[in-house]
């Protein structure tokens, strides 16, 4: 019993074990040829139909004027369920009436057959054979016209020893010619090569699938479901049609036993790869009743192989539902499994009407299922070549979107690379504009610092010593700050160094701003303070800059010097306002951008001036040095690690003998 015929009968709702066991009660006690049945059958089954029988040992039962009336009629396959009413004794004769019409033509008949025991045949009386070898034709005489007698002795004492194996305890002839007896075989055998090659083929290349894609768990299963489904034909082909013994036969009917549950619970496991995310609990439960079912059928192969019919149909609904259910959500390639279980479908039901004598065979082929299976193999290969074929183009897809994607990740990271190399090139040339601390100016110590938000910054600090012996320092704060403000930076470096006339510092930033303005750079602007110190007289002029913070050593007190303006470049005229003041020794001169001043902590609270100035008269009395270290350290003190916002720039003066 195949695996097609199974899914097909269940379909149909009907109990496999009914129709099978109803096909062997034909006519009682005699088999009638014609050309019509041999016509479409040219090897004639004789258990088709039972015979007569009789318990004992009487040669003279063979000779056919004897009167058998009286006999029971009985199967010759002597199982469990079919022996004589009053048990099998050891030895029996059976009896079986030939009519041969009128129209059938007069050639050899062919006897093949198999059997447990030792049997004799005898033909019209006459010992055919003695021994039966299995499967091998031996030439009865031309059939005439009329009722012949077939006769069968038949021996086996230890019966219940072949039953508590599973098998069949009697006899099977077969009538034919030969000729055909012998293309049947060859044809047998045709079949069973071709599709155990066609099945392990496709099973080799669905497991190479899956080796090299394990992802694809339908390929799987779908190669250990050809694997177990070709050993189960070779096995099932072997064992009724070709095997040459009864031990041999014994054999491979276990071996198809063993595989056919396997074939179940693979296909079914193959479904739920193909269609489930995530193979359902019912199918734990499903495998342990066929693992158990097939355990049942191994040891009773033959007597209870409707338990595995049974099993194999609740599988076959579940098969069903799972189809179905994929239709329904149109999972992709669902009807191309689908119309692999019609195949099956359609080749079975062929198989079936010839098990039920419902038709007559075409083209000799008696056993369709096989291309059923073949159908639903192209099928699944068909659906498994088409979802491998989706998934490799999904992975070119994505490989080439990665490739893509890394390309470009690679571009912006040579571009920033790059731009890095040419923001570090600039911040380099701007600092090479600023000048270092200087402490070999007669009277005066001075000191700078800067600290960038980004590469460019945007504060500027100078000095220049003219030619009148004086000091001018300079502090300025862009708008802003990177290649824009450091690009107004450069502006007011080139401005500053170019500047011959110091005479009064307002003029510089009235020239200053007039340029910067013709220049069109739109909202960026620049605040520039200036402070000259000559003979410890500080004068100071300012374009939109903080306040500058005088710490007076005498007193201990810092000053502030506030002048109110607009930036350079901005709206409005510059302010005329001057500041000076006299200087003793040990004041110092703190200028300074807004950066230090607006640092924020990570509570968003602001340093401010008032804790500025503090910390400036704490550390006043330090050298110029010492003084902007220590405010650069309260600066990232008060941050406490939080991102610096904007630049910070100090510069410090400190008169000295």
């Amino acid at each position: 019993m195949s695996l097609a015929r199974i899914l097909l009968l269940v379909a149909l709702s009907v109990v496999l074990a009914v129709p099978l066991s109803h096909a062997e009660e034909g006519n009682e006690g005699i088999l009638h040829l014609s050309p019509a049945v041999w016509g479409t059958n040219p090897a004639v089954p004789t258990w088709r139909v039972k015979w007569r029988y009789h318990s004992g040992n009487n040669p003279s039962w063979a000779l056919p004027d004897f009167d058998d009336r009286s006999w029971e009629y009985l199967s010759p396959g002597l199982r469990p369920d079919g022996l004589p009413k009053g048990g099998w004794p050891g030895v029996g004769w059976f009896r079986l009436s030939v009519e041969v019409d009128s129209t059938f033509p007069q050639i050899p008949i062919g006897m093949t057959g198999g059997h447990a025991g030792k049997v004799q045949v005898y033909w019209d009386g006459v010992l055919q054979s003695s021994d039966i070898e299995y499967r091998i034709p031996e030439e009865l005489p031309v059939m005439q016209p009329g009722i012949h007698l077939l006769a069968v002795r038949y021996e086996l004492h230890d019966i219940s020893a072949i039953h508590e194996r599973g098998e069949y305890a009697g006899f099977f002839i077969q009538l034919g010619t030969s000729r055909e007896s012998t293309a049947k075989m060859l044809r047998q055998r045709a079949e069973q090569m071709f599709f155990t090659a066609m099945m392990l083929a496709f099973g080799f290349l669905h497991l190479m699938l899956f080796l090299f894609a394990p992802s694809s768990r339908g390929n799987l299963y779908y190669s250990l479901f050809l694997f177990s489904m070709a050993g189960a034909i070779y096995a099932d082909i072997e064992h009724a049609f070709l095997a040459v013994s009864s031990e041999s036969v014994q054999r491979f009917l276990l071996m198809h036993r063993a595989l056919v549950p396997l074939t179940t619970i693979f296909f079914l496991r193959f479904l739920y790869a193909i269609f489930y995310d995530r193979c359902p609990r019912q199918f734990w439960v499903l495998t342990v009743l066929m693992l158990a079912t097939g355990v049942i059928i191994v040891l009773h192969p033959n007597t209870l192989y409707h338990y595995y019919v049974i099993a194999s149909s609740v599988f076959t609904l579940e098969m069903i539902r799972s189809l179905v259910v994929a239709i329904v959500r149109r999972k992709s390639g669902a009807w191309i499994v689908a119309a692999g279980f019609v195949a099956v479908a359609l080749f079975g039901t062929y198989d079936t009407l010839l098990d039920l004598e419902l038709m007559a065979p075409i083209n000799q082929v008696t056993n369709a299922y096989y291309f059923g299976l073949a159908g639903m193999l192209g099928a699944m290969s068909i659906y498994l070549a088409r979802d491998f074929a989706r998934t490799s183009r999904r992975l070119l897809e994505q490989v080439r979107r990665t490739n893509q994607e890394e390309m470009a990740r690679r571009l912006v990271e040579a571009d920033n690379a790059r731009k890095t190399r040419e923001l570090e090139d600039a911040r380099q040339l701007q600092l090479s504009l600023l000048p270092p601390c200087q402490n070999d100016i007669p009277g005066i110590d001075i000191c700078f610092h800067m600290e960038t938000a980004t590469e460019i910054g945007g504060d500027y600090y100078d000095y220049l010593r003219p030619e009148d012996g004086s000091l001018i320092l300079a502090i300025g704060d862009a708008t802003g700050h990177g290649m824009k403000a450091g690009t107004m930076v450069a502006i007011v470096k080139s401005l500053f160094i170019t500047h011959t006339s110091w005479g009064d510092l307002r003029e510089f930033l009235k020239t200053s701003a007039e340029a910067i303005k013709q220049m069109r750079l739109g909202n960026l602007y620049m605040g520039l303070a200036l402070a000259r110190i000559k003979d410890r007289t500080l004068t100071m002029a300012s374009a939109g800059m903080p306040p500058v913070l005088l710490y007076r050593h005498a007193s201990r007190r810092v000053e502030e010097i506030v002048i109110k303006g607009m930036p350079l470049g901005g709206p409005g005229t510059i302010s005329e306002e001057l500041r000076s003041t006299e200087l003793e020794e040990g004041d110092t001169l703190l200028m300074m951008s807004d950066g230090l001043a607006e640092v924020f902590n990570p509570e968003r609270e602001i340093l401010d001036y008032p804790r500025v100035r503090e910390c400036f008269q704490e550390v006043a009395e330090r050298s110029a040095t010492d003084i902007v270290r220590r405010l650069a350290r309260e600066g990232r003190r008060w941050a406490n690690g939080r991102p610096q916002d904007d630049d910070i720039t100090l510069v410090a003066a400190k008169i000295r003998s």
